[in-house]
């Protein structure tokens, strides 16, 4: 059988253009520097370099991820480096004059220099990286304290905005950033604050530094799913009264945990049943809502892991104390008004109560002597404060006549609590770094084995391409003279 030359010719043709789109295609891989350039090359391993390079981006977020804690771990290591310095020396101070040798001069220098060690503490406080006050909690975009003009310093974020912010380091695993400027100028127990103007010059103890929770007739029903349900009458520790809760939950179905978090005084209630459960707060009837932190609004909450907080501080609540005459004192509540007269040292709580209540919150002040004690001393029970600690300082340093050095004898110790504080923040924040030291270089060991991966899988072997290049290339050589040949032939010799 006879093969037609236009037969051949096709057949030449269609070998001509497939040496010249190979031709093209290993110049594009080496101009890429690609081995698999789209989909049709290699499916499998385009598909596998997709799925790699989006695990790169992940990597690529969590790298600046750690790098943004690390950043501000460096300003907290250096704000607390400061605060520590300027709290020395504020010791210091109060030490010069526990010893009672401050002249007048030497005394008014004494306040100016603990004036200079708010203002810088508030400006420390104020510090800012970026656009981001560094103490200011989720409400980091404005200014967190502001110094009045009589050196008390107020902190005016929002007690549920206080809290400060977590970012994703790892795959399920988050880390603080910020800290909380609650955290580093506050602590959490209750401390007695005594005016500087006092002729008492004793010592005062409490008998607990931690609230007790106090649930009565009053304040003792939860409210779920429509059910109420009673708690048990009694006085509590956050961590019992956790428990409590927990207990009669899970009486109605088992799955429930709730836990209390000392740091924060805050109660979560974590739902890990198979269903989701409300927790009607906004019932009248669940009273025990406002003593757990909870506003007067339901929360829904999830099946399987779903949990809701307690939306402030339980523990905030203060006490005012003040001598009146003939061996009694009055009270007040969070600046409420006075009560009636208490017998000082009556083996009661501070309301008079032989019992812990939910006014008193399991809360008694002793005085060692009653000696000294005079109409018009006062005393205020609340969370410890470096900058009320400081402002008190000022203050029995400015006058001259009560000049008490007697004051700084007895509260030199509530500095070092301000130090306690410092230490414990350096700490963490030290800690933090060394993790995120840690966390880089698994992240970069990481991103190196991925990128290696995809460049296995992707990347072109250039020598080879090289090879397969000059040799096609002196095939596309050939042919391109047949073709030449081809096109000297007549028109009637093709068409036979």
């Amino acid at each position: 059988m006879r093969i037609a030359d236009r037969f051949k010719y096709d057949l030449f043709m269609y070998q001509f253009n497939n040496v010249k789109t190979s031709l093209d295609r290993i110049q594009e891989q080496m101009a890429k520097q690609k081995r698999v350039l789209r989909p049709s090359d290699d499916p499998v391993a385009y598909a596998i370099s997709v799925d790699l390079r989006a695990e790169s981006v992940i990597y690529d977020q969590l790298e600046r991820n750690i790098l943004r804690v690390t950043t501000f771990g460096k300003v907290y290591d250096t704000v607390f480096g400061t605060m520590k310095d300027l709290l020395a020396e504020a010791k210091s101070v109060a030490i010069n004059h526990a010893a009672g040798s401050m002249d007048d001069a030497l005394r008014k220098n004494a306040v100016k220099q603990v004036e200079s060690i708010i203002e810088q503490l508030v400006a420390l406080g104020n510090t800012v990286v970026g656009d981001t006050y560094v103490f200011g909690g989720k409400k980091s975009n404005s200014a967190p304290f502001r110094l009045n003009p009589d050196y008390s310093v107020d902190f005016i974020v929002p007690e549920g905005s206080e809290q400060g912010n977590d970012i994703f380091i790892d795959r399920g695993n988050k880390a603080q950033y910020t800290i909380s400027g609650r955290d580093a100028f506050y602590n959490r127990s209750k401390t007695i604050y005594e005016s500087p103007n006092n002729k008492y010059r004793g010592e005062m103890i409490l008998n607990t530094t931690d609230l007790a929770y106090v649930v009565d007739g009053t304040n003792n029903t939860i409210y779920r799913n429509g059910s109420a349900i009673t708690l048990t009458q009694g006085t509590y520790t956050g961590a019992t009264l956790a428990s409590e809760i927990q207990t009669r939950l899970n009486e109605l179905e088992t799955g429930h945990a709730v836990t209390y978090d000392a740091s924060t005084r805050r109660f979560t209630f974590a739902n890990n049943t198979t269903n989701n459960i409300t927790l009607d707060w906004s019932n009248p009837g669940s009273t025990a809502g406002q003593m757990l932190g909870f506003s007067a609004v339901d929360a829904t909450v999830l099946a399987n892991g779903g949990w809701d907080k307690s939306d402030v501080d339980t523990g905030t609540t203060s006490f005012q104390v003040e001598i009146l005459d003939n061996g009694y004192y009055q009270y007040s509540v969070n600046g409420g008004a006075m009560s009636g007269p208490v017998a000082i040292n009556g083996g009661t709580f501070i309301d008079g109560s032989t019992e812990a209540n939910a006014i008193n919150r399991g809360i008694r002040i002793t005085f060692i002597t009653t000696e000294g004690l005079t109409e018009g001393d006062s005393f205020e029970i609340k969370d410890y404060s470096i900058f009320e600690m400081l402002k008190n300082l000022r203050d029995t340093l400015s006058d001259p006549l009560s000049n008490n050095a007697n004051w700084s004898r007895t509260n030199i110790a509530k500095i070092d609590e301000g130090l306690n504080i410092i230490r414990r923040n350096t700490a963490y924040v030290g800690t933090n770094l060394q993790t995120m030291d840690r966390l880089t270089e698994a992240n970069n060991a990481r991103q190196n084995r991925t990128a290696k991966i995809i460049s296995d899988t992707m990347d072109a072997d250039l020598a080879q391409l090289a090879t397969e290049y000059s040799n096609l290339s002196t095939i596309y050589q050939s042919l391109m003279y047949s073709f030449t040949k081809i096109q000297e032939l007549g028109l009637l010799n093709f068409l036979k």
